[in-house]
Order: C-alpha cells, then sequence, then structure tokens
C-alpha cells in the first residue's frame, strides 16, 4: 500500500474563527490558489489514487477536495480519526480495510500528521518529521499496517509540488 499524506493549505487565522470554532476554518484565497498547484504536482508524482480521507474539518475537506478533482471518479471519504485528537492506531484500522496494492490519500493536521508518519515508519510516538501547510510525503507498506511498517518514499515541501508542471 502506498500512503500520501497532505497536511492542509493555508487557512483563516485562529483568531477570526467564528465563535472561535476551529473546525469551521476555511482555506484562505491565497490557501486555495497554491492547493490547487499543490494537487496538480502531486497527481504528477501519484498518477493514481483508490481513495482519499480528510478530517472532517473545513479547511482539510476543501484541500481534500482540491486534491480529489485531479482524480476523476474518487470518493472523499470524511475520517474523523484524522482530526487533531485522532491517534495512528485508528487511522491503520481504517488503513487496514484497504487492499494491499491500494494508493490512499490522507489529508489531516499538524502535528498529528507527522505523529502518524513517525509512528508508521519507526513505531515512536512523537514526531521526528515536519509537514508545513500543503507539503506532502508517501509511504509505501508491506503487509499490516501498524507501528514500523512503513518505508520513506519522498517528503516533498508545498513550494516544490507547485512548481511541477
Amino acid at each position: 500500500m502506498d500512503i500520501l499524506i497532505i497536511r492542509h493549505g493555508i487557512a483563516t487565522p485562529r483568531e477570526e474563527a467564528r465563535d472561535g470554532d476551529d473546525r469551521g476554518r476555511a482555506l484562505t484565497d491565497r490557501g486555495r490558489r497554491r492547493m490547487r498547484r499543490v494537487a496538480r504536482g502531486l497527481s504528477r508524482w501519484v498518477p493514481r489514487l483508490d481513495a482519499i480521507a480528510s478530517s472532517p474539518y473545513v479547511r482539510t475537506l476543501e484541500t481534500a477536495r482540491l486534491v480529489a478533482d485531479r482524480y476523476p471518479g474518487l470518493e472523499l471519504v470524511e475520517l474523523p480519526a484524522l482530526e487533531p485528537d485522532g491517534t495512528p492506531e485508528e487511522v491503520a484500522k481504517w488503513l487496514s480495510r484497504h487492499r494491499d496494492e491500494a494508493v490512499v490519500a490522507l489529508v489531516g493536521h499538524s502535528p498529528n500528521l507527522e505523529l502518524l508518519a513517525s509512528w508508521l515508519l519507526s513505531g515512536v510516538t512523537t514526531s521526528f518529521l515536519a509537514l508545513g501547510k500543503g507539503s506532502a510525503l508517501l509511504l509505501h507498506v508491506r503487509g499490516a499496517r501498524g507501528p514500523s511498517s512503513a518505508e520513506l518514499i519522498w517528503h516533498l515541501p508545498a513550494n516544490l509540488l507547485r512548481k511541477v508542471r
């Protein structure tokens, strides 16, 4: 299985969240423009996606939709395990429902995505990676999805993904 992990794009500042609700923060116009270009770059690096899951927060759903638009017929799944308080074990349970040959994308938040990737790569429960907004990494997993089951294929910042034509 290949797992494409994508951090959401640039969102409105926390202090501008309506009623202090972090869930409703949307991508900014700049964030949407940049994520469209990131999605184009991702579609070149990862030509096929079988599934895409996103945290149910507005900014992650918007990011995931921009990515999904590059893959005709791809259905977006809201996955609460990708919310900021989700755990790697919950995400691994969802991943285990997909076949070994699948290519899946996960769209979420920092630091949870970094923790997930670190756990899949090494089994540690602290992060040793950094994902900027709109950045992505690709992991390959053989067999069961769990701690120390993955290898890193690539890790690209958003500014490089936006340059891919």
